[in-house]
């Protein structure tokens, strides 16, 4: 046997449900990278280019997800998303769901509250980019979800509030205006008073849940 082979971690299965220009190229690139990669689509027809790849196809979307801890939704709308899902409401409980489509954050809680109903944790997000630019590295994801854990950060609150003195200091000396700073700054220095000072920048998200008191 490879050396490599005895090394190489296990891949994580996934499974990719709508199979649309986006869900194709994620699907094609979670195939690509190595994962065994389940897709479901109401016409089934436009899973053949990724069986062909190696794909496997589920004949039901309860068959789907059963086939992966992790589910990849790629629909339109929360709604059709939820429409989609209606007959694996049984199989998701313990399983992450992602939806990346296009809605309101009203659509995204509606969406988070039904998965974390029936026992899944829940990402909603969204693909910055087309889907050639799949599997690129300069592709952007933007998500959030039900967790609200902020350690670990890549970046602090405190390395920011730092870093809104230097770009402050830089402004005077460049002769900028840059008083359009100051309300984020102000954000920065209440989220440090309410304890986040050493939390990822993402914990800004419950500060600004918290309105101001007048000064």
């Amino acid at each position: 046997m490879p050396e490599h082979a005895m090394t190489e971690p296990a891949r994580t299965p996934v499974t990719v449900i709508g199979l649309g220009s986006m869900g194709r190229a994620l699907a094609e690139a979670y195939v690509r990278a190595g994962h065994p990669t389940t897709v479901w689509n109401r016409t089934p027809s436009k899973g053949a280019p990724l069986v062909a790849l190696g794909a496997r196809q589920a004949r039901t979307v309860d068959e789907a997800v059963a086939a992966s801890p992790l589910v990849i939704a790629c629909l339109t709308t929360f709604e059709s998303t939820v429409e989609a899902l209606v007959p694996a409401t049984a199989t998701i409980g313990g399983r992450t769901l992602v939806t990346l489509n296009s809605g309101s954050p009203a659509g995204a809680r509606a969406m988070a509250d039904g998965a974390l109903g029936h026992g899944a944790r829940y990402l909603g997000g969204a693909v910055e980019n087309v889907p050639s630019a799949v599997g690129a590295e300069d592709t952007l994801l933007y998500y959030g979800g039900d967790r609200g854990d902020y350690g670990d950060p890549a970046s602090s609150v405190d390395l920011f509030l730092a870093g809104a003195a230097h770009g402050v200091a830089f402004a005077e000396e460049a002769g900028l205006d840059v008083a359009w700073h100051r309300p984020f700054h102000d954000l920065l220095r209440r989220a440090v008073d309410a304890g986040h000072g050493g939390h990822s920048i993402s914990a800004l998200t419950d500060v600004l849940r918290s309105p101001a008191r007048p000064a």
